[in-house]
């Protein structure tokens, strides 16, 4: 009989700590995926100097970046829309935020304009996104 109640409280704890790492799994998934979109886009900018210089490129790629998330924002149902509205300033500030990675597809430049052109394809942070709506909403704090 003094095995078996030597068992046990053995037994117990070894079922608590299962129940525990069970719960605490439960609560803190070992696993998050972040759901993005690919959006092609475009970004111009008018340059001022012969040709344009690198910094006038990436004010394009920034203008595109900000395009792509209009394109995403275009494919949203009306009442997702409606809250990504209300959050499209704050997200288009911190386009980089929002917009994970892009791959630039063509440029033109049009000298006689002296327009620069660029043509993306971009990943926007659908999950980024659907959080600052939330926090706008209340529904939790800004980063």
């Amino acid at each position: 009989m003094n095995s078996s109640s030597a068992v046990g409280p053995r037994a117990g704890a070894g079922i608590f700590r299962l129940l525990l790492a069970v719960a605490f799994m439960a609560w803190f998934p070992p696993t998050v995926s972040a759901e993005t979109i690919e959006v092609m886009a475009q970004g111009k900018f008018e340059y001022k100097s012969r040709k344009p210089k690198p910094q006038d490129k990436a004010k394009a790629i920034s203008a595109a970046k900000k395009n792509a998330l209009d394109q995403y924002a275009s494919s949203l149902p009306t009442s997702e829309r409606k809250n990504y509205i209300a959050v499209e300033l704050k997200v288009k500030e911190n386009v980089d935020r929002y917009v994970l990675d892009h791959i630039q597809l063509e440029e033109e430049i049009d000298k006689d304009s002296r327009t620069y052109t660029v043509y993306i394809r971009a990943t926007v942070d659908k999950t980024g996104i659907d959080i600052e709506i939330q926090n706008a909403a209340g529904g939790g704090q800004s980063a």
